[in-house]
């Protein structure tokens, strides 16, 4: 039984920290109401731009053509490897027995329109050749490509665009056909999105772990007036050709609003450009109200996702049946639509892009200063060379931080730093504007300073908006700095490099090891319905490879499992702390044995606990967390 209960209990909490993201889906699609350009690039590639996003349609050698989208703030994020490339298969049915065939398509026309099917739009135009790769069957089909802008209700948000891609049917060449063909056979048309959680971030390509890859799910129950409800959930492993809609027993037939949509799949782990695909027919209901003329179509009626250990292998695919005919289109046809672009997208030419770390100089450490614990208060010494220091020890004890920068003093009681940097510990420098900001430290541990913003080796994590530059609080205690963070007066967009992490900075402390801890007020729930989860502390540090990362949480979480799996099992609270000298892992239980006899039993286990959050999806024991700081 103790065995048994130390596994509920370790089991609860690490599907804890799975997040859960209750949202709406991805929105109704609009034409774009700002001003799409049409650009030939240098290598003959056509590529659509507007101030948010940037589509481009690239043709490589032979039949190779593919796709890509990237933020118009970032353009450069885009790579061969992080391309969207179409896909069509042909599947015969012979007594029962279905044979499905790859199908080469092969871009021959290129070139730029002024309309699409769905309306007048500057719009990219494709003509495909296909060939059935057994069957030989040819085959030809026109898509178009253009610009949309998503929103919520009418919403007047402009942060979610994509690109729309309207396929036609499929007019197949009659003499390609063998002559005693007699079986059933149909086609599909798809998008693979290859390095799915890599669009639009390149840099993350080869680094462990990763943003989660998500659906969004919502339920349209019976009746008029139905009470809509939209869930997230996460993908833990690998899923092919997924109805996007599904009818439950109890529903109406099919063709009727109320049913599941799965209407995106998609990522939140950035701060900002979180990329999406579009699913099922939801989009092309009036299902909810909606102000203005949205464009009514319906998306792929199959999802494929492939999660990954890291972006590079991550993978979605989402595919439709299409119409086909022998004969030239006469102006009735019918078409499939497809969808993807970038949530949380800001206007190229702003400054809020989320903020990489100030370069600093090298020749930063060339002068120090040591600050040490004395009497309850910090004294701060000039640290000539290494000798000095280990002097410096000997009278006061190891110094709680290490300072290093151009600095000068006229009499030993302050010391002014001039050269825009001052490394404040391994893991934390301070920048700013050498004509406007200041930083000086005195001897008695007191700080003076204006525009100083905060890096850490990977990511900034402070930087004053305007008018704030003096509102930052630093001070120097026995443990090292400390760091007051109003995050309305924060101007970075913090991304640490931990999967899903939100982060809204509002303390910091720094000591001279290299440590770095973030606490406050962190909560978020998990995929689990009865599940929640605070967390304390998180803490980064230099590794013995002097690598920065995680390197501790203080957690804690409750779980109720007739909620979480629909059994009256158990009643669970639980608590983790990995900081080194704080380990610590408890519980508390309310057991109900399955119904077959009630027992209440309360057990609280305690014992050291270690566990180096060495790599990036490492949170809490091994898992990615979710957190608003």
């Amino acid at each position: 039984m103790k065995k048994f209960l130390s596994l509920l209990l370790s089991l609860c909490l690490l599907l804890g920290t799975l997040p859960l993201q209750v949202s709406a889906f991805a929105g109704d699609i609009f034409p774009s109401e700002s001003t799409v350009k049409t650009v030939t690039l240098n290598d003959g590639s056509l590529s659509l731009q507007n101030e948010y996003i940037h589509m481009t349609f690239r043709k490589l050698w032979g039949t190779y053509a593919y796709l890509t989208v990237a933020p118009a703030a970032k353009p450069d994020e885009e790579s061969i490897l992080i391309g969207q490339t179409p896909r069509c298969t042909f599947t015969t049915y012979d007594q029962g027995r279905e044979k499905i065939e790859g199908v080469v398509t092969e871009p021959i026309k290129a070139e730029f329109v002024t309309k699409t099917p769905n309306g007048s739009a500057n719009a990219i135009k494709v003509e495909y050749s296909l060939l059935a790769a057994l069957s030989l069957i040819k085959a030809k089909a026109t898509v178009y490509y253009e610009l949309v802008q998503l929103k919520e209700n009418g919403a007047s948000s402009n942060d979610t665009w994509g690109v729309l891609a309207s396929v036609s049917e499929i007019c197949i060449d009659k003499d390609s056909m063998p002559q005693d063909w007699n079986r059933d056979f149909n086609f599909k048309w798809g998008y693979s999105f290859n390095c799915f959680t890599a669009t639009g971030h390149t840099s993350t390509l080869e680094k462990p772990g990763g943003p989660a890859i998500k659906m969004s799910r919502t339920t349209v129950p019976e009746g008029e007036n139905p009470q809509i409800t939209t869930e997230s959930s996460v993908f833990t492993a690998s899923v092919e050709d997924l109805d996007t809609k599904t009818v439950p027993k109890g529903y109406s037939e099919w063709g009727d609003v109320d049913g599941v949509y799965i209407t995106e799949v998609y990522t939140d782990g950035y701060p900002w450009a979180n990329p999406f695909v579009g699913l099922s027919d939801y989009y092309e209901k009036d299902i909810t109200s909606v102000s203005g003329k949205p464009i009514r179509v319906a998306l792929a009626q199959t999802v494929s996702v492939t999660p990954g250990d890291k972006p590079l292998n991550t993978w979605v695919q989402c595919d439709s049946y299409t119409g086909f005919r022998f004969e030239e289109p006469n102006g009735s046809e019918e078409y499939s639509h497809f969808l993807w672009g970038f949530h949380d997208l800001i206007k190229a030419g702003t400054e809020n892009v989320p903020s990489r770390p100030d370069a600093v100089n090298t020749a930063i450490n060339a002068k120090r200063l040591a600050a040490f614990a004395v009497n309850g208060g910090v004294t701060v010494e000039y640290v000539a060379d290494n000798a000095a220091l280990e002097k410096l020890k000997k009278q006061y004890g190891d110094p709680v931080a290490l300072i290093s920068g151009d600095y000068e003093s006229k009499n030993g009681t302050e010391f002014t730093f001039t050269g825009g940097a001052a490394m404040l510990s391994p893991s934390v420098t301070a920048t700013w504007n050498k004509s406007s900001g200041k930083l000086v430290i005195k001897k008695d541990g007191t700080i003076e300073h204006s525009g100083v913003s905060l890096n850490a080796p990977s990511f900034k994590f402070y930087q004053p908006k305007n008018g704030a530059e003096k509102d930052l609080q630093i001070s120097l205690t026995k443990d090292g700095f400390a760091f007051q963070i109003d995050p309305e007066k924060n101007d970075a967009i913090v991304f640490v490099d931990i999967p899903y992490a939100a982060v809204k900075l509002e303390n910091a402390k720094a000591d001279a090891a290299g440590n770095l801890v973030f606490s406050g007020d962190i909560g978020f729930r998990t995929i689990f319905n009865g599940a929640e989860f605070s967390m304390e502390k998180l803490g980064y540090g230099l590794n013995t490879k002097n690598e920065f990362k995680v390197n501790g949480v203080k957690a804690t979480g409750s779980f109720d499992t007739a909620k979480l799996m629909a059994l009256e099992l158990a009643k669970i609270q639980g608590e983790v702390n990995t900081f080194k000298g704080e380990e610590r892992y408890a519980f508390e239980l309310e057991l109900n044995a399955f119904d077959l006899f009630e027992t209440e039993a309360l057990s609280r286990a305690d014992c050291r606990f270690r566990a180096a959050l060495a790599s990036r999806s490492s949170a809490v024991l091994a898992f990615p967390a979710q957190t608003s700081i």
